[in-house]
């Protein structure tokens, strides 16, 4: 009894799921892991064929492969499986296993521990899902983007910006922002200075109305739009939007 008990004090403090099986595939013992995981408690499924019990769809299959290999005696480690939770869910799972063997050696049990991958994989499909939705917003944008590193160079615009400024997207990607656009023609120097004071001090308008000669001579008057991006692991970009508005303010003026 005391044996038993400390088995599975170990096997529940494990924050892993670890699933004992016998040399048929039938559940014989797991933890509590496994049951907050899937819902059900072990007395449900002690028993009955984990492939077939719990495993989800197409890896129904796979777990039975997996479990065949085990039991061959091949080393497996860290493969995905999904199994079936109450409720109709799913877990995904990254499954380890081994062999206990008897005094003559033969295949006893098998254990097959899974790390809970499903919060994870989630996760990851809603960033490439935000990944997604953000390069759309950024490429199909009327308003011209651009990210400005601490120096005052361009590290990326999108084609709105580049329509607007008639730098491509090679031109833009390294150029100094003063070379594509400048407030002050003939100050580009300065400008740059001041540019690199107010990033440091953080002190960009958020909103702000300026005029501004492009690298081909035209004069634009752009509403503009400033914000800080931090990044993990590196220097904050500044994120630039600006609108036409020359139209506007040339019909104001004359009015």
């Amino acid at each position: 009894a005391r044996q038993r008990d400390f088995v599975q004090a170990v096997l529940d403090s494990s924050r892993a799921l670890i699933f004992v099986l016998d040399a048929a595939g039938r559940i014989v013992r797991w933890n509590r892991e496994c049951e907050r995981a899937t819902g059900y408690h072990e007395s449900e499924c002690r028993g009955k064929m984990l492939a077939e019990t719990l495993g989800a769809g197409e890896y129904k299959a796979l777990l039975q492969q997996t479990f065949a290999r085990i039991l061959a005696g091949e080393k497996v480690e860290g493969e995905t499986a999904e199994i079936l939770a109450r409720g109709g869910g799913t877990r995904i799972l990254a499954i380890s296993g081994g062999i206990v063997r008897d005094e003559r050696g033969d295949p006893e049990w098998v254990v097959l521990t899974g790390i809970d991958l499903t919060a994870e994989r989630q996760a990851e499909a809603r960033r490439k899902d935000l990944a997604g939705e953000l390069e759309a917003i950024w490429n199909n944008s009327l308003d011209a983007m651009a990210f400005l590193d601490h120096s005052g160079r361009i590290v990326a615009a999108n084609p709105a910006f580049c329509r607007l400024t008639g730098a491509s997207e090679a031109e833009a990607a390294g150029a100094w922002i003063t070379s594509v656009m400048a407030e002050w023609p003939g100050f580009e120097p300065a400008e740059l200075e001041r540019f690199r004071d107010l990033f440091r001090r953080r002190a960009f308008d958020a909103f702000a109305t300026r005029e501004v000669r492009l690298r081909d001579g035209r004069r634009l008057w752009l509403e503009l739009a400033s914000a800080f991006v931090q990044r993990t692991g590196g220097q904050p970009l500044l994120l630039i939007s600006a609108r036409d508005i020359t139209s506007r303010v040339r019909s104001e003026q004359e009015l």
